[in-house]
This record gives C-alpha cells, sequence and structure tokens, in this order.
C-alpha cells in the first residue's frame, strides 16, 4: 500500500519523531484510496535509489518545491493530508470541502503544499504534540473510523 511506501521510502527510520507511521499503519484497513506527493528533492533522491523499483513509485503524486512530501488518505467521510516535514499539522477535510481542496485525487499536475494546507475548509487541524495521537484518534473515530 502507498502509505508504506511514503513511510518506508520518504520517511525511514529515524525521521519519524512523532511516530505517525505506528498510527497511520493501524488504519490501513480502512483507508479507500492513498497517494504519496513527493517533493522534488524525495523524487530525486527516490528514483535514484530505487531504479530497479519504479513500479512501487506509480501511484506517487507531486508536490511542487522544497517544502514538504504528502500524503493522501481517503476514508470515505473524510480526507486525510500528512506532510513528511516536522513542524506540519495534519489536516483533516470532509466531503465536498475535501474535492475543493484536491478535486483530482489522481492527478497528473503537481499539488501545492499552500493549497493542502487550507485551514478554512479543513474540518480540523491537529499539530503533532501532546496527546495527538489520541485527539486524532477521537476525531476519526467522530467518522465511523477505528484502527482495523
Amino acid at each position: 500500500m502507498d502509505i508504506n511506501f511514503f513511510f518506508e521510502h520518504v520517511l525511514p527510520d529515524g525521521t519519524d519523531p512523532h511516530g505517525r507511521k505506528a498510527f497511520w499503519l493501524r488504519y490501513v484497513s480502512r483507508v479507500l484510496m492513498s497517494r504519496p506527493l513527493l517533493n522534488r528533492d524525495d523524487e530525486v533522491r527516490l528514483r535514484v535509489t530505487m531504479q530497479s523499483q519504479q513500479e512501487q513509485m506509480g501511484h506517487r503524486g507531486h508536490v511542487r518545491g522544497r517544502e514538504s512530501s504528502a500524503f493522501l488518505l481517503d476514508f470515505g467521510p473524510i480526507v486525510v493530508v500528512e506532510f513528511s516535514r516536522v513542524g506540519n499539522a495534519c489536516y483533516l477535510y470532509e466531503k465536498p470541502n475535501s474535492e475543493k481542496v484536491i478535486p483530482d485525487f489522481w492527478s497528473p499536475e503537481p499539488f501545492t503544499i499552500y493549497g493542502l494546507k487550507n485551514r478554512i475548509l479543513a474540518a480540523e487541524t491537529v499539530g503533532h504534540g501532546g496527546r495527538w495521537q489520541t485527539n486524532l484518534g477521537h476525531l476519526l473515530a467522530r467518522y465511523g473510523i477505528r484502527p482495523g
């Protein structure tokens, strides 16, 4: 699944200080669609290191610039946007607002970090400090999304 790819290759060991990998892997069975969005630096780095594994990168999209890579998790009633770089909150968008932020989940055109971080349209934003896992787990449960 794309979320595994993201955490194994975009955020390898030692680069996930908040434990987001363990949190999100508990929800993999609830994800309808997922897609990694790579920034320029991650794209180049992975192209070089994964020459023989290009098929693993098949569903990836792109983020303009070098600010952060991201991944999209579509759970049905909500779409979650998580970012690779520390200091970025996780954004939860209810439908139909998610369709305003991400009109085409599989777009070949690059996304922008600014566009994916729309606090006005977001139902919730969750920073990765304190009890973020508990808070985010409760928010997901409110939409009927529980670990699988």
